[in-house]
């Protein structure tokens, strides 16, 4: 079988169409991954709070709305250096890392 210059082109176009497809689902899963860790995390997280004391209504009130905006910014956009710009600063004032 001879193959031409049009049937050479066709099959680069499928490999490249299949290429891409598979680094969507590669990245697809990579999403998944890392929501249901986030998910476990605050699962996690949240057996903490009944040993939590001293905790104003006002505390409780801001980490609601600050968990509210990054999960309502999640999706739109790389917000990654705003977060760790966030987290510097309030490592910073509270004289704590990390």
């Amino acid at each position: 079988m001879k193959l031409t210059e049009s049937r050479i082109k066709e099959i680069i176009k499928e490999e490249m169409l299949n290429l891409s497809e598979e680094e969507k689902k590669e990245e697809t899963e990579e999403e998944t991954k890392s929501l249901t860790a986030l998910r476990q995390f605050f699962i996690d997280m949240s057996k903490e709070i009944p040993q939590m004391k001293n905790v104003s209504p006002a505390e409780v009130q801001e980490i609601a709305e600050i968990n509210k905006l990054m999960f309502k910014m999640l999706g739109k956009g790389e917000i990654a250096k705003y977060l760790q710009y966030a987290r510097e600063q309030f490592g910073r004032k509270l004289g704590v890392d990390k």
